[in-house]
């Protein structure tokens, strides 16, 4: 999901992460107490045997997620981890490009580092909100030459995401769609799952 400005190449999507969840739950108290019994003559109470213990059931065991989920999970972190890095450096032009390779590589690396290159000598940083990317989905785990790959597909929303110039001027066309799907290839280099290559996912998303 590209956030492009009116002169920007592809490379100059903006994509980060918000997200949080809060459960509450509310506990009904009871009241144990009931109607007071009325009085009864005293019996003598007769002795019973004793019972044994009614020995507790044995809860079953977690199961334990495969090799192959749990590396998808590393593949969705990694998607987080990168558009957290890109928010960073497109917020502050302080922050190195340089955090950039640690999350990503190949083609993604080379795009979004090359956009934020241009961004900083234009003078451009992005302001607003970070960018929420929602609803991530990993699928299959692909052995090629020895490479494991995990594709992902998620929601991008930019909704008032904006990059401004150093007049504060927006560079981001009207037109632009707030939200977005993205498809990406996560390959495992060095025992490191990192993002490589991305498409449009061709749709919207809610």
């Amino acid at each position: 999901m590209p956030i492009m400005s009116s002169s920007a190449a592809r490379g100059s999507r903006v994509v980060g992460l918000v997200g949080a969840a809060l459960l509450l739950v509310g506990l009904a108290a009871c009241d144990p107490a009931g109607p007071t019994p009325s009085s009864s003559p005293s019996v003598t109470p007769v002795a019973s045997p004793s019972a044994s213990a009614t020995p507790s059931p044995t809860p079953s065991p977690t199961p334990s997620q495969s090799q192959e989920e749990k590396d998808q999970e590393a593949a969705k972190r990694a998607i987080v981890a990168l558009y957290a890095a890109l928010d960073r450096v497109g917020m502050d032009p302080k922050v190195s490009l340089k955090e950039l390779d640690k999350v990503a590589a190949g083609e993604t690396l080379e795009s979004y580092k090359g956009a934020r290159q241009q961004w900083r000598a234009k003078g451009w940083r992005q302001v607003g909100p970070p960018t929420r990317v929602l609803n991530l989905k990993a699928s299959g785990l692909v052995n090629e030459q020895g490479k494991s790959r995990i594709t992902v597909t998620y929601c991008v929303d930019v909704t008032g995401v904006d990059v401004i110039d150093t007049r504060g001027k927006s560079q981001i066309g009207k037109d632009r769609p707030n939200k977005g799907s993205v498809i990406t290839i996560v390959e495992n280099i060095n025992d490191v799952w990192l993002p490589i290559q991305e498409r449009d996912g061709g749709s919207s998303c809610a």
